[in-house]
């Protein structure tokens, strides 16, 4: 059956976790990070991102690849690798976990902005959304993350003809381009590749959601069906991250105005000046477009962290792997779900409202594991685990190759740069 002959109704029942996955992916990576570089560097960023989800793609395909194949997620195949692996993932889910205190913040900042409220509406965002994941599980946000994707690619593709037919916003007179090569430039290269179109750590979440969907439907997709709704959701990811640079690049590149670091003023800006550009009717639809992209990513951070912690626990706990690590994992769900809530509060009252920091970091720690989990992917789809039928062809394994020189170059240009080496042959630095 090739993918262009899967039966609707075999297609139904399979598409989610690939509009998950985007879904995840949209709000941190797209609307602040696309946005931000569109109106600082310009068109010019089309090329890296185009990089970086080329050369990305195949290490997040292989979690649904993986679950297909296996009926297991990628956690159980970093534990048959060595529990060392599996021990070193458990760290990285739990140290980028308190990015969901900045998109919680971000997520406040749209709300309060659109409803034109002066007060801090977080702790009912958080806890709101803690108790509809615990009651509805994964069927809820299933269901949610649909309705929500709907509304985003409604609301930014409107805003996006909008803002072509409004075209680009008059440069200053004494406006001069940004390069790339200074030390700003390479740290946001690296954050936005760290986090395009989401950080490689994803692939699991994209795993645990295929394998959490074939148990609550009761059906098992074929991999032509698996590998369909994984496309669409990259797809996606690909034209919201291009609609997001060119309304970032229309609206503010050449105009001296730059976006704030703090939560709150970010909102406000995005808002403000993307409506005053396109005109005062727009105000309510950017407000959508913006609060859909970075609660569908809040979301589902939330329920993927959280899902796969206490996944990886399990499987870390269980000795002779017999146990079934989906009903396990589901009986201490509502645990992690308690803590990260418990986690982001405390961030929020220690770190304050200031994000970009906080995101920065984020992205960079997670470009530079990228390698790390590109690698333990590659070896999960490539194991005798996998049937030989799921098993990548040959383009694929080449493109993984590629893929993986691609994200280590990049890495070490990045720890060259803090280490001062690349500043002997870039004076700019």
């Amino acid at each position: 059956m090739t993918q262009s002959h899967v039966p609707k109704k075999n297609f139904f029942k399979t598409f989610g976790p690939g509009l998950l996955f985007a879904s995840a992916a949209i709000g941190t990576s797209h609307l602040v990070f696309s946005t931000k570089v569109g109106a600082e560097y310009g068109l010019i960023y089309a090329l890296i991102i185009t990089g970086a989800l080329f050369f990305n793609y195949p290490f997040f395909e292989a979690g649904g690849r993986y679950a297909n194949g296996t009926g297991r997620n990628l956690l159980e195949a970093y534990k048959a690798h060595s529990k060392v692996s599996l021990l070193l993932i458990i760290i990285l889910l739990c140290i980028n976990s308190f990015g969901i205190a900045a998109l919680l913040a971000v997520t406040d900042g749209l709300l309060t902005t659109v409803l034109g409220l002066d007060t801090s509406l977080a702790y009912y965002i958080l806890i709101g959304t803690g108790l509809m994941l615990v009651i509805g599980r994964f069927t809820l946000l299933d269901i949610g993350i649909k309705i929500l994707a709907s509304v985003l690619f409604i609301t930014v593709v409107a805003t996006l003809v909008a803002v072509i037919l409004k075209g680009p916003v008059e440069a200053l007179p004494d406006f001069a381009p940004k390069s790339l090569w200074t030390a700003s430039g390479i740290a946001m290269m690296i954050s936005l590749m760290g986090y395009m179109p989401i950080p490689m750590y994803a692939s699991i979440f994209q795993s645990v959601w295929s394998v959490a969907k074939i148990k609550n439907s009761g059906y098992h997709p074929s991999l032509n069906e698996q590998m369909l709704d994984f496309r669409i959701g990259y797809g996606f990811t690909i034209a919201m991250a291009f609609a997001f640079l060119i309304i970032g690049t229309f609206t503010l590149y050449g105009s001296g105005q730059e976006l704030s670091d703090n939560n709150l003023k970010f909102a406000q800006q995005v808002i403000s000046i993307f409506s005053s550009h396109i005109g005062a009717w727009s105000y309510s639809l950017v407000g959508i477009a913006a609060f859909s992209a970075i609660y569908g990513t809040f979301i589902t951070a939330f329920d993927a962290f959280s899902r796969c912690i206490t996944q990886s626990v399990v499987i870390l706990r269980d000795r002779d792997g017999k146990a079934d690590h989906f009903a396990s994992a589901q009986k201490y769900y509502p645990v992690i779900l308690l803590l990260i809530v418990i986690e982001v509060i405390l961030i929020k009252v220690f770190v304050g409202p200031g994000m970009g920091p906080l995101l920065r970091a984020s992205a960079i720690f997670s470009f530079l594991t990228s390698p790390l989990i590109a690698y333990l992917n590659f070896r999960a789809v490539t194991s005798d685990d996998m049937p030989d039928s799921h098993k990548p062809g040959r383009i694929l394994v080449l493109w993984s190759y590629a893929g993986l020189a691609y994200i280590s170059v990049f890495a070490v240009i990045y720890v060259a740069h803090k280490l001062g080496i690349l500043a002997i042959f870039l004076p700019d630095l």
